[in-house]
Protein backbone atom coordinates (compact mmCIF):
# COMPACT_ATOMS: atom_id res chain seq x y z
CA UNK A 1 0.00 0.00 0.00
CA UNK A 2 1.26 3.40 -0.84
CA UNK A 3 0.51 6.31 1.54
CA UNK A 4 0.58 9.00 -0.68
CA UNK A 5 -2.16 7.15 -2.88
CA UNK A 6 -4.24 6.43 -0.17
CA UNK A 7 -7.78 7.26 -0.10
CA UNK A 8 -9.72 5.17 2.27
CA UNK A 9 -9.26 4.67 5.93
CA UNK A 10 -6.64 1.99 5.77
CA UNK A 11 -4.19 4.89 5.74
CA UNK A 12 -5.44 6.31 9.49
CA UNK A 13 -5.47 2.66 10.84
CA UNK A 14 -2.49 1.73 9.74
CA UNK A 15 -1.00 4.20 12.93
CA UNK A 16 -3.04 3.12 15.75
CA UNK A 17 -0.38 0.06 16.42
CA UNK A 18 2.17 2.67 16.54
CA UNK A 19 0.04 5.30 18.40
CA UNK A 20 -1.02 2.17 21.23
CA UNK A 21 2.43 1.23 21.30
CA UNK A 22 3.87 4.76 22.48
CA UNK A 23 1.07 5.60 24.71
CA UNK A 24 1.73 1.52 26.68
CA UNK A 25 4.86 2.79 27.07
CA UNK A 26 4.06 6.33 28.33
CA UNK A 27 1.75 5.27 30.69
CA UNK A 28 4.15 2.45 32.47
CA UNK A 29 6.60 5.21 32.74
CA UNK A 30 4.23 7.30 34.58
CA UNK A 31 2.90 4.56 36.74
CA UNK A 32 6.83 3.58 37.60
CA UNK A 33 7.19 7.55 38.71
CA UNK A 34 4.54 7.84 40.77
CA UNK A 35 5.01 4.81 42.60
CA UNK A 36 8.88 6.03 43.48
CA UNK A 37 7.88 9.85 43.58
CA UNK A 38 6.59 9.51 47.33
CA UNK A 39 9.80 7.51 48.65
CA UNK A 40 12.27 9.94 47.56
CA UNK A 41 13.62 12.79 50.13
CA UNK A 42 12.62 16.24 48.83
CA UNK A 43 14.45 18.64 51.25
CA UNK A 44 14.70 22.62 50.10
CA UNK A 45 17.77 23.87 51.42
CA UNK A 46 19.68 27.75 52.13
CA UNK A 47 21.70 29.42 53.57
CA UNK A 48 21.10 33.19 53.92
CA UNK A 49 21.54 36.51 56.39
CA UNK A 50 19.25 37.41 58.31
CA UNK A 51 17.68 39.11 61.64
CA UNK A 52 16.56 37.59 64.65
CA UNK A 53 15.78 39.09 67.98
CA UNK A 54 18.36 40.43 70.36
CA UNK A 55 17.96 41.94 74.06
CA UNK A 56 14.74 43.10 72.72
CA UNK A 57 12.54 39.82 71.65
CA UNK A 58 10.05 42.83 70.14
CA UNK A 59 12.72 44.07 67.79
CA UNK A 60 14.66 42.29 65.00
CA UNK A 61 18.30 43.85 65.33
CA UNK A 62 20.41 40.89 65.80
CA UNK A 63 22.64 40.37 62.69
CA UNK A 64 22.87 36.29 61.85
CA UNK A 65 23.67 33.50 59.17
CA UNK A 66 20.00 31.42 58.87
CA UNK A 67 20.30 27.94 57.96
CA UNK A 68 16.71 26.97 57.02
CA UNK A 69 15.98 23.53 56.01
CA UNK A 70 12.15 22.53 54.50
CA UNK A 71 10.64 19.27 53.57
CA UNK A 72 8.42 19.71 50.33
CA UNK A 73 7.66 16.28 49.99
CA UNK A 74 5.12 13.58 51.38
CA UNK A 75 8.04 11.19 52.99
CA UNK A 76 9.49 12.55 56.41
CA UNK A 77 12.85 13.53 56.93
CA UNK A 78 15.44 13.40 59.54
CA UNK A 79 17.75 16.15 59.71
CA UNK A 80 20.76 14.98 61.70
CA UNK A 81 22.99 17.79 60.94
CA UNK A 82 25.04 19.83 58.52
CA UNK A 83 28.58 20.06 57.81
CA UNK A 84 30.78 22.25 55.43
CA UNK A 85 33.08 21.33 52.63
CA UNK A 86 36.11 23.87 52.15
CA UNK A 87 38.27 24.06 49.00
CA UNK A 88 41.84 22.76 50.40
CA UNK A 89 40.58 21.00 53.68
CA UNK A 90 40.37 18.02 53.64
CA UNK A 91 37.34 16.18 54.98
CA UNK A 92 33.96 18.11 56.20
CA UNK A 93 33.89 20.43 58.94
CA UNK A 94 31.11 20.07 61.81
CA UNK A 95 29.72 23.04 63.71
CA UNK A 96 27.05 23.59 66.19
CA UNK A 97 25.77 27.27 66.73
CA UNK A 98 23.23 25.48 69.09
CA UNK A 99 25.88 26.09 71.81
CA UNK A 100 26.33 29.69 71.11
CA UNK A 101 24.83 31.39 73.91
CA UNK A 102 23.36 34.36 71.50
CA UNK A 103 21.13 31.94 69.68
CA UNK A 104 20.53 28.61 71.00
CA UNK A 105 17.46 29.42 72.07
CA UNK A 106 16.39 30.12 68.59
CA UNK A 107 17.86 26.60 66.92
CA UNK A 108 16.19 23.79 65.96
CA UNK A 109 16.96 20.87 68.24
CA UNK A 110 18.57 18.28 65.81
CA UNK A 111 17.95 15.96 65.15
CA UNK A 112 14.68 16.96 63.79
CA UNK A 113 12.33 15.38 62.08
CA UNK A 114 10.55 16.99 58.88
CA UNK A 115 6.75 15.81 58.25
CA UNK A 116 6.10 17.71 54.29
CA UNK A 117 5.55 21.19 55.00
CA UNK A 118 7.56 21.85 58.22
CA UNK A 119 11.19 24.15 58.58
CA UNK A 120 13.85 23.80 60.81
CA UNK A 121 16.29 26.66 61.65
CA UNK A 122 19.89 26.85 62.27
CA UNK A 123 21.39 30.18 63.27
CA UNK A 124 25.39 31.48 62.99
CA UNK A 125 25.76 34.67 64.98
CA UNK A 126 27.23 37.17 62.19
CA UNK A 127 30.60 37.17 64.02
CA UNK A 128 30.40 33.62 64.24
CA UNK A 129 33.39 32.91 62.00
CA UNK A 130 35.56 35.39 63.11
CA UNK A 131 35.66 34.68 66.40
CA UNK A 132 36.76 30.67 66.41
CA UNK A 133 39.61 29.61 67.93
CA UNK A 134 41.37 29.34 64.72
CA UNK A 135 39.42 31.05 62.14
CA UNK A 136 42.43 30.66 59.56
CA UNK A 137 41.72 26.65 59.22
CA UNK A 138 38.31 27.96 58.28
CA UNK A 139 37.44 30.70 55.86
CA UNK A 140 39.98 33.54 57.29
CA UNK A 141 42.42 31.86 56.00
CA UNK A 142 46.18 34.41 56.22
CA UNK A 143 47.04 34.25 52.52
CA UNK A 144 44.28 36.18 50.97
CA UNK A 145 43.90 33.76 47.58
CA UNK A 146 43.14 30.74 49.32
CA UNK A 147 40.85 32.68 51.95
CA UNK A 148 38.85 34.18 48.72
CA UNK A 149 38.68 30.62 47.38
CA UNK A 150 37.47 28.85 50.85
CA UNK A 151 34.72 31.65 50.84
CA UNK A 152 33.47 32.18 47.33
CA UNK A 153 33.49 28.53 46.44
CA UNK A 154 32.05 26.64 50.04
CA UNK A 155 29.67 23.76 50.09
CA UNK A 156 27.03 23.23 52.76
CA UNK A 157 25.49 20.14 53.24
CA UNK A 158 22.52 19.36 55.64
CA UNK A 159 22.93 15.38 56.29
CA UNK A 160 19.76 12.64 57.08
CA UNK A 161 19.04 10.20 59.20
CA UNK A 162 19.19 7.59 56.14
CA UNK A 163 22.42 8.78 54.92
CA UNK A 164 21.34 11.27 52.15
CA UNK A 165 23.05 14.50 51.93
CA UNK A 166 21.82 17.69 50.23
CA UNK A 167 23.20 20.40 49.11
CA UNK A 168 22.29 23.98 50.63
CA UNK A 169 21.94 26.70 48.30
CA UNK A 170 24.49 29.61 49.69
CA UNK A 171 22.89 32.94 48.52
CA UNK A 172 25.41 35.47 47.42
CA UNK A 173 24.82 37.99 50.20
CA UNK A 174 26.76 35.37 52.76
CA UNK A 175 29.41 34.96 50.34
CA UNK A 176 29.51 38.42 50.18
CA UNK A 177 29.58 39.37 53.92
CA UNK A 178 32.05 36.86 55.01
CA UNK A 179 34.64 38.57 52.09
CA UNK A 180 33.62 41.87 53.70
CA UNK A 181 34.65 40.75 57.01
CA UNK A 182 37.71 39.08 55.93
CA UNK A 183 38.86 42.39 53.97
CA UNK A 184 38.11 44.31 57.29
CA UNK A 185 39.66 42.04 59.85
CA UNK A 186 43.24 41.32 57.57
CA UNK A 187 44.07 44.46 56.18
Amino acid sequence: MNITNCLTWECVNSFSNWISAVGTVATAVLALWLSVRDRRINLNAQLAVGYVPGRDPRVLDQRVFTLEFTNEGPRPVTVVNHAWRLPFVKGMIFMFPNMETEVAHLCSRLPLELTDGKTGHTFYPFDHFAKLDEPEKVFFHQRRPIAWLRIWFFRLYVHTSVGKRIRVRVRRQVRQALWRQYSDAYQ
